[in-house]
């Protein structure tokens, strides 16, 4: 029975021993996936008491507080990841989206550029720093990464509707639309 699906593993693993870090962080992954943010934050929270200087714990507990708008919180342990792995495109692009969704563009694109400098042809970091470079009407520079993220990726529509957006408010309405 323990075994009937990965949550029950899980579970029935934290329930025989509830220091175990990394099923709390891979438990934390799973609920943060179907929704269950707040009790996922509880299970990235454990998995950092359980292992201190647990990247990913950080990096999930940080991008799942700012999920739910727990910003200032969320900058905390972002930062923390990109000390313990500053290689990390993933906790640069996510410590840049926590910053967009603060409304801190400016700082957001700064860094946004130093996951680009990590890992110059990503698709997604490449979209949401034309996004923010939109939103601070740098307008050129957000045309040119957003046309990049569509050339690697044809199929990403955000970053299409992006492009879009930036084409627009550049004043190039036919391209745009």
């Amino acid at each position: 029975r323990m075994y009937r699906d990965v949550v029950t593993l899980y579970r029935t693993t934290l329930k025989r021993n509830p220091d175990a870090w990394m099923p709390h962080n891979n438990l934390g992954t799973i609920l943060s996936a179907q929704g269950q943010k707040q009790e996922a934050i509880e299970h990235f929270r454990a998995a950092i008491r359980g292992k201190p200087n647990y990247f990913n714990g950080y990096l999930n507990l940080g991008m799942t507080l700012a999920d739910t708008g727990q910003l200032p919180e969320a900058f905390v342990h972002l930062h923390k990841a990109i000390d313990l792995n500053p290689d990390s495109v993933d906790a640069h692009r996510g410590l840049g989206d926590a910053l967009t969704n603060a409304g801190r563009e400016a700082e957001a694109v700064n860094v946004y550029q130093a996951a680009l400098a990590l890992r110059p042809d990503d698709p997604l970091t490449l979209n949401n720093l034309g996004a923010a470079l939109t939103t601070i009407s740098r307008l050129p520079q957000a045309i040119a990464h957003l046309q990049k993220a569509v050339r690697l990726k044809p199929d990403y529509a955000e970053a299409r509707g992006n492009l879009g957006n930036a084409l627009v408010r550049s004043g190039n309405l036919p391209e745009g639309i």
